[in-house]
């Protein structure tokens, strides 16, 4: 613009209640910030925290565990792929999956859903723990204990409307 133009330049005055309306807007936004940011940190934080203590979480398998970092001991609630090492020589009713584990060399343990009856399984428990060379101490209608030389144990079913669940518990034999 020219020197001698006819345009006034006017200040635009900004009214008080909109300087304060801006003024609340930036603190307000800065608060926000502020408390993400300290929320990420803070579960951060917690997340490695629970990772040191021994949790872990898998999305894929739909489960977690907790397990002591110095014995290697845990236990993992959720879908399993793999018994515990302990029960790798144990036999494990091939109609069930896996729910609950516990990990552990002294007392390792098992619980397995399945669609079948007890009858069914208790069937094929007592064919499938003589030929893994399992002795059968006592059997009933819903509980078998077990030994060979390394464990005792018992196998336990519960026949429910939907289904059974079966507990496998083992303890280590003291030499």
């Amino acid at each position: 613009m020219a020197k001698n133009s006819p345009v006034k330049k006017t200040p635009v005055k900004i009214p008080k209640w909109a300087t304060c309306l801006i003024v609340v807007a930036v603190i307000f936004a800065v608060l926000v910030t502020a408390f993400w940011v300290l929320l990420f940190l803070g579960f951060s934080r917690y997340a490695l925290e629970l990772k040191k203590a021994g949790f872990s979480f898998n999305p894929n398998q739909k489960s977690f565990s907790i397990r002591n970092q110095k014995t290697g001991e845990g236990i993992t609630v959720g879908e399993q792929n793999s018994v515990p090492k302990a029960l790798e020589k144990f036999p494990v009713y091939s109609n069930a999956r896996m729910v609950l584990k516990v990990e552990s060399d002294k007392n390792p343990s098992v619980t397995l859903s399945t669609s079948d009856n007890s009858k069914t399984i208790l069937a094929w428990y007592k064919k499938e723990l003589a030929k893994a060379g399992w002795a059968v101490e006592q059997e009933g209608s819903f509980l078998v204990n077990v030994k060979n030389k390394e464990y005792s144990g018992t196998v336990a079913f519960i026949q429910l409307d939907n289904g059974t669940t079966i507990t496998i518990t083992l303890n280590k034999s003291k030499k």
